[in-house]
């Protein structure tokens, strides 16, 4: 005597795991979404700082330029030296603060919108 067992399972969808499955889905592809936008933000904080840094370091250099041309005029000598020393660093500043201004605004990044 021969005995034999065939079993077939058949898938019945079960509506409750595809909705749970398909709000996984979702929650991934949200999560991906919010990924992408959380890198791109933190790229332009760089590139910000970057940029800051950029102005900062260029005030810097002015700043220590401006005080050398200073202790150069004081040291000139005579008052009469010292007084035409400084009155050519005035004219100098004069020539070059729009160049300043403009480098200023140029490398400030604008104020983010809400």
């Amino acid at each position: 005597m021969r005995v034999e067992f065939h079993i077939f399972h058949h898938a019945v969808p079960d509506p409750g795991i595809e909705k749970i499955l398909a709000g996984i889905r979702q929650l991934k592809r949200s999560l991906k979404i919010m990924r992408e936008d959380v890198a791109a933000e933190f790229q332009a904080d760089q590139d910000a700082i970057a940029a800051e840094t950029e102005v900062v370091q260029s005030a810097k250099t002015l700043l220590e330029s401006l005080n050398q041309k200073l202790d150069d005029a004081l040291a000139a000598g005579t008052p009469d030296e010292v007084i035409a020393a400084v009155r050519a660093l005035k004219d100098g500043i004069v020539a070059n603060k729009d160049g300043l201004a403009a480098a200023v605004a140029a490398n400030t990044p604008a104020e983010p919108t809400a």
